[in-house]
Protein backbone atom coordinates (compact mmCIF):
# COMPACT_ATOMS: atom_id res chain seq x y z
CA UNK A 1 0.00 0.00 0.00
CA UNK A 2 2.17 2.86 -0.93
CA UNK A 3 1.48 5.99 1.20
CA UNK A 4 0.24 9.67 -0.09
CA UNK A 5 2.68 12.68 0.55
CA UNK A 6 1.29 15.02 2.68
CA UNK A 7 0.53 18.37 1.97
CA UNK A 8 -0.08 21.65 3.87
CA UNK A 9 -3.95 21.81 3.27
CA UNK A 10 -7.44 23.48 4.24
CA UNK A 11 -10.43 21.06 5.83
CA UNK A 12 -12.61 20.62 3.61
CA UNK A 13 -15.53 21.49 5.89
CA UNK A 14 -13.32 25.05 5.70
CA UNK A 15 -13.66 25.37 1.87
CA UNK A 16 -16.67 26.82 -0.08
CA UNK A 17 -15.69 27.31 -3.86
CA UNK A 18 -16.87 25.91 -7.08
CA UNK A 19 -14.57 24.34 -8.69
CA UNK A 20 -13.02 20.76 -7.40
CA UNK A 21 -10.37 18.63 -8.43
CA UNK A 22 -11.44 15.07 -9.54
CA UNK A 23 -8.11 12.38 -9.52
CA UNK A 24 -9.71 9.24 -10.05
CA UNK A 25 -13.01 7.69 -11.01
CA UNK A 26 -13.49 4.13 -10.51
CA UNK A 27 -16.94 1.68 -10.27
CA UNK A 28 -15.73 0.36 -7.39
CA UNK A 29 -16.95 1.77 -4.47
CA UNK A 30 -14.78 0.57 -1.63
CA UNK A 31 -11.57 1.59 -3.72
CA UNK A 32 -12.49 5.07 -3.83
CA UNK A 33 -13.49 5.33 -0.16
CA UNK A 34 -10.01 3.63 0.31
CA UNK A 35 -8.39 6.62 -1.35
CA UNK A 36 -10.42 9.15 -0.07
CA UNK A 37 -9.18 7.61 3.58
CA UNK A 38 -5.12 8.07 2.68
CA UNK A 39 -5.61 11.08 0.74
CA UNK A 40 -7.22 12.34 3.96
CA UNK A 41 -4.97 10.85 6.12
CA UNK A 42 -2.21 12.41 4.14
CA UNK A 43 -3.96 16.35 4.53
CA UNK A 44 -5.49 16.55 1.39
CA UNK A 45 -8.92 17.78 1.69
CA UNK A 46 -10.79 14.59 -0.41
CA UNK A 47 -13.91 13.53 -0.62
CA UNK A 48 -16.25 11.23 -2.45
CA UNK A 49 -18.60 11.92 -5.44
CA UNK A 50 -21.01 9.48 -6.58
CA UNK A 51 -21.87 10.31 -10.15
CA UNK A 52 -24.83 7.81 -12.15
CA UNK A 53 -24.55 7.33 -15.46
CA UNK A 54 -26.84 5.07 -17.37
CA UNK A 55 -27.28 1.70 -15.77
CA UNK A 56 -23.91 2.15 -13.82
CA UNK A 57 -22.73 4.71 -10.92
CA UNK A 58 -19.36 6.15 -10.78
CA UNK A 59 -17.30 6.61 -7.73
CA UNK A 60 -15.31 9.77 -8.03
CA UNK A 61 -12.68 11.29 -6.11
CA UNK A 62 -11.97 15.11 -5.57
CA UNK A 63 -9.51 17.07 -3.53
CA UNK A 64 -10.77 20.50 -2.50
CA UNK A 65 -13.32 23.27 -3.38
CA UNK A 66 -11.38 25.94 -5.23
CA UNK A 67 -13.02 29.72 -5.86
CA UNK A 68 -11.58 29.51 -9.44
CA UNK A 69 -9.89 27.12 -11.95
CA UNK A 70 -7.36 29.10 -11.59
CA UNK A 71 -6.82 28.72 -7.83
CA UNK A 72 -7.60 25.07 -8.58
CA UNK A 73 -4.76 24.62 -11.41
CA UNK A 74 -2.19 26.35 -8.18
CA UNK A 75 -3.19 23.79 -6.12
CA UNK A 76 -2.46 20.49 -8.72
CA UNK A 77 0.99 22.02 -8.04
CA UNK A 78 1.28 21.12 -4.92
CA UNK A 79 0.25 17.37 -5.82
CA UNK A 80 1.93 14.41 -5.36
CA UNK A 81 3.41 13.47 -8.56
CA UNK A 82 0.75 10.47 -8.62
CA UNK A 83 -2.17 13.09 -8.35
CA UNK A 84 -0.78 15.56 -11.05
CA UNK A 85 -0.54 12.87 -14.14
CA UNK A 86 -4.15 12.95 -14.55
CA UNK A 87 -6.88 15.10 -13.24
CA UNK A 88 -9.81 16.98 -14.14
CA UNK A 89 -11.08 20.49 -12.95
CA UNK A 90 -14.98 20.55 -13.07
CA UNK A 91 -17.80 22.03 -10.54
CA UNK A 92 -18.68 21.29 -7.31
CA UNK A 93 -21.67 19.40 -7.72
CA UNK A 94 -23.18 20.08 -4.30
CA UNK A 95 -21.91 21.63 -0.81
Amino acid sequence: KEEMPAIASQKLSEMSGRYTIQVFAMHDQKNAEDIVARLSEAGYPAYLEQIPMKDETWHTVRIGKYPSRVAAKKAVETFALELRSSYFIGRVKSN
